[in-house]
C-alpha cells in the first residue's frame, strides 16, 4: 500500500549547549493513514524526535518538513488540570478544538474508553488518566497524532483496546507516530523504526519483519560490535523516496492548529474558572488572609510598649511605703523655718507616678551591684537610681542605667521618666494651687505642627502596609500557579492545541483579578473599620483604586517570573529576591529621607512606595488635595504593569512553540 508523507525529518541533529548530542542524523518519515511505532530503550532519543516533530524544540541541524494541519500530542507525562472532572476535561478540549457537537463526541469516547465522566481526575487511577490523556489528544481526529508511552503502567488487555482504538483512526486517515519500549507492542503498528543512542538502526514497515523482538535485539548487538569496531559501515535507517509529493519547505514552529482569539479566551476562562471553583477552601484561605496579616500587624507593629520591667535602687528612701506622701506647700512658717522641705520623699512620690505609665517596677533592690545583675540576667532593662539625699537636695542627679540593646525601649524609658516627673511637679503645683506649668520649668520649646495630637504610629504604618501585601499576593498567586501549570506540562499542550499566549495571558489576568478584588475588599474593610471610619466613601474608592493598580503589577511581575523561569524553585527564589528589598524601601518600616540618593531614587521607581505614602496621605487628612500627584503616582504601577506584559510576551515568542503569540 502507497502512503503520502505527512511529516519527514532529514539529517536531524540535535544536541545540548554542552555538546551532549542526543539525536545523529536521523532520516524517519511519517504517512497519512499509518502508524508508525519508535522503538527504543530509556534515553534512545524517542522523546527528542516527537518533540522535534511538533516543534517544542529546534534541531540543532537539519530539517523536519510538516505538512499537516491539526495535531493531537500526548506527552509521557499525564499533563492533565487534576481538579477537573473526566467531562469538564474533555469539554474544555472540545472547546479548543471547536468541535461540532461536543456532547455527543464525549459521551461517546467516556462509553468506549469506559470512564466516569463525573470522577474528579485526581481521584482517578493511573491507566485512566493515561486513558483520558489518549482522548484529549485525538477527539477532534487530527491529521497528526504523537503518542509518547501511551500504554505505560496500562494492562494488556486495556493496552489492546487503545491500541485497535489507534488502528480505526489510522483507517480514518490519521497519521499516528507512538513511542513504546515494548517491541510486541510496536509489531501491531504499519511503520516502525529501532532506535539507540540517538541513531535510528533499522526502519521500514512491520509486515517486513519476523519477530519484532529478536530483530531489535539482533540489531543492537551489530550496533554494539560495530561501536566497538569503529566501523563506519551506515545502517538501514534510510527513507522511503518521495514519489510525486510536493511537500512544503522547511519551516520551524509552524503555527499548527489555529485557534481564533475569541474561542481561545473562552477556553481559557472556563479552564481557570473550574481551577478556583474546585479550591474552595484555598479561596477562603486568600479571601482572609489580607485581613489576618493586617489585623496581626495593627496588633504587634507600632503599638506603645508596655510593661516595661525596671529595676528601682532607692537609696534616698528604704521604704516608701510607710511615708507620708503628701507635699508641704511652701508658706512664710515653711520658709522661715529650716526644718520643714518642700519636696520631702521626692524620691517616693516620683515612684509612685512611675506605675502610672508603661514602666513596671519589676525589683526593689538594696545595692547596686544587685539591681545590675538583674539587668546582665535580663530580668529588667533598666535600674532608676535614686542617690541618698536625694529629696533634701534636688540638685542631685537621679541615676539611670539601661540596657541599650533596643533603642525603642531605651526612648520609652527616658520619655517615661520625664513624664513621671511632669506629674509629680505638676500634683505639688496643683495641691499648693500655684499657677505654674511644669513644662515651663522642665523644658521651653515651642512645637508648630499640623500634626493631630491623637496620631496613632500604627494607624498611619497600616495603610502602607496592605498596599505592600496587595502587591506581594498578587504577585505570588499568579506566579505559583502560571509556574505549576508551566511545571507539569500543561501550558505545552495547550499550546500545542493552537492557543496563543497572549489568551492564556489575558484569561489568566482576568480570573486572577476576582480573588485580587476579594484582597482588596477585605483590606477596605479592614481601613474603615479599625483606622477611618468617617472617611467618605469616595476616598475609599480611590484608595481601591490605588490598591488595584498594585496588585495588577503584582500580577504582571509574577507572571513574567514564571514565564522566565523553568520551575517552581527558581520562581521562590527569585521571588524572594524581588519581595525583602521591595519590603524594606517602600518606606513602611523607615521615613525614605533616611536613604542614600541612588537608593532613593529606586524606592521611588517601584510600584509600592508612592501610592503607600498617598494612601496615608488621604487617609489622615480624609481629602486628596492634589491631582497631579495622584496621576504621576497611578503612572508608575501602569508602567511597571505595561513593561512586564511586553516582556513576557517577548520572552514567549522567544520559547518556540512553548508559548505561542
Amino acid at each position: 500500500m502507497e502512503y503520502s508523507p505527512i511529516v519527514v525529518l532529514e539529517k536531524v541533529r540535535f544536541s545540548y549547549e554542552n555538546g551532549v548530542e542526543i539525536l545523529r542524523n536521523v532520516d524517519l518519515r511519517i504517512d497519512k493513514g499509518c502508524v508508525t511505532a519508535l522503538l527504543g530503550p530509556s534515553a534512545s532519543g524517542k522523546t527528542t524526535i516527537l518533540s522535534s516533530i511538533v516543534g517544542i524544540i529546534k534541531p540543532s541541524s537539519g530539517q523536519v518538513i510538516r505538512h499537516y494541519n491539526s495535531l493531537g500530542f500526548m506527552p509521557q507525562s499525564y499533563c492533565l488540570h487534576e481538579y477537573f472532572t473526566v467531562r469538564e476535561i474533555f469539554k474544555f478540549y472540545a472547546m479548543l478544538y471547536d468541535i461540532i457537537n461536543p456532547d455527543t463526541i464525549i459521551n461517546k469516547i467516556i462509553r468506549t474508553m469506559d470512564l466516569p465522566p463525573d470522577r474528579i481526575i485526581q481521584n482517578c487511577s493511573g491507566g485512566m488518566k493515561r486513558r483520558i490523556s489518549l482522548c484529549c489528544a485525538v477527539m477532534h481526529s487530527p491529521d497528526l497524532i504523537i503518542l509518547d508511552e501511551p500504554s505505560v503502567g496500562v494492562d494488556p488487555l486495556l493496552r489492546r483496546r487503545m491500541w485497535d482504538f489507534l488502528l480505526d483512526l489510522a483507517k480514518n486517515g490519521s497519521a499516528i507516530v507512538v513511542s513504546t519500549h515494548y517491541a510486541e507492542e510496536a509489531s501491531l503498528a504499519h511503520k516502525f523504526a529501532f532506535l539507540r543512542k540517538g541513531r535510528i538502526l533499522q526502519s521500514g514497515n512491520v509486515n517486513e519483519l519476523g519477530d519484532m523482538g529478536l530483530n531489535y535485539y539482533e540489531q543492537c548487538l551489530e550496533d554494539e560490535r560495530r561501536f566497538r569496531s569503529d566501523d563506519p559501515k551506515p545502517f538501514n535507517n534510510k527513507i522511503e523516496k518521495l514519489k510525486n509529493v510536493i511537500l512544503r519547505p522547511k519551516l520551524e514552529f509552524l503555527d499548527r492548529n489555529p485557534c481564533n482569539s475569541r474561542r481561545a479566551f473562552s477556553s481559557m476562562f472556563y479552564k481557570n474558572l473550574i481551577v478556583l471553583k474546585r479550591h474552595k477552601l484555598f479561596m477562603m484561605f486568600q479571601a482572609i488572609l489580607p485581613l489576618l496579616t493586617v489585623f496581626i500587624f495593627t496588633l504587634s507593629i507600632g503599638r506603645s510598649l508596655k510593661d516595661i520591667h525596671i529595676t528601682v535602687l532607692n537609696e534616698d528612701q528604704s521604704d516608701c511605703s510607710k511615708q507620708n506622701v503628701n507635699f508641704i506647700c511652701p508658706d512664710i512658717a515653711s520658709i522661715i523655718s529650716p526644718n520643714l522641705d518642700f519636696f520631702a520623699y521626692s524620691s517616693c512620690k516620683i515612684i509612685d507616678n512611675l506605675t502610672l505609665k508603661s514602666l513596671k517596677i519589676q525589683f526593689h533592690e538594696k545595692t547596686m551591684s544587685n539591681a545590675k545583675n538583674r539587668i546582665m540576667n535580663g530580668e529588667s532593662v533598666a535600674i532608676i537610681h535614686f542617690p541618698k539625699g536625694f529629696s533634701e537636695s534636688l540638685t542631685l542627679k537621679l541615676g539611670i542605667i539601661l540596657d541599650t540593646t533596643n533603642k525603642l525601649v531605651v526612648d520609652q524609658v527616658y520619655s517615661s521618666l520625664h513624664q513621671a516627673l511632669e506629674i509629680t511637679i505638676d500634683k505639688f503645683f496643683k495641691e499648693c494651687e500655684i499657677s505654674l506649668n511644669s513644662s515651663s520649668i522642665l523644658m521651653n520649646i515651642d512645637f508648630s505642627t499640623d500634626e493631630k495630637e491623637d496620631y496613632d504610629l500604627t494607624n498611619g504604618m497600616m495603610p502602607v502596609m496592605a498596599n505592600a501585601i496587595l502587591y506581594f499576593m498578587a504577585f505570588a498567586l499568579t506566579a505559583d500557579l502560571t509556574a505549576g501549570e508551566k511545571e507539569a506540562g500543561l501550558l505545552v499542550r495547550i499550546s500545542l492545541t493552537g492557543v496563543k499566549f497572549k489568551s492564556i495571558l489575558i484569561s489568566q489576568l482576568l480570573v486572577q483579578s476576582i480573588v485580587v478584588l476579594i484582597h482588596i475588599f477585605s483590606c477596605l474593610l479592614f481601613l474603615k473599620i479599625s483606622v477611618c471610619p468617617q472617611c467618605s466613601l469616595s476616598l475609599y474608592l480611590l484608595i481601591g483604586f490605588l490598591y488595584s493598580l498594585q496588585s495588577l503589577s503584582g500580577m504582571t511581575i509574577g507572571i513574567l517570573l514564571s514565564t522566565i523561569c523553568s520551575g517552581r524553585d527558581q520562581v521562590i527564589q527569585y521571588g524572594l529576591a524581588i519581595i525583602f528589598p521591595t519590603f524594606l524601601l517602600c518606606g513602611l518600616l523607615w521615613p525614605l529621607t533616611s536613604l542614600p540618593l541612588y537608593l532613593k531614587a529606586l524606592s521611588y521607581s517601584l510600584p509600592v512606595t508612592l501610592s503607600g505614602q498617598l494612601i496615608r496621605r488621604i487617609i489622615y487628612r480624609q481629602c486628596l488635595d492634589n491631582m497631579l500627584y495622584l496621576f504621576a503616582v497611578s503612572l508608575i504601577p501602569l508602567i511597571w504593569s505595561g513593561g512586564c506584559i511586553g516582556l513576557t510576551l517577548f520572552v514567549a515568542s522567544r520559547s518556540g512553540s512553548l508559548y505561542r503569540l
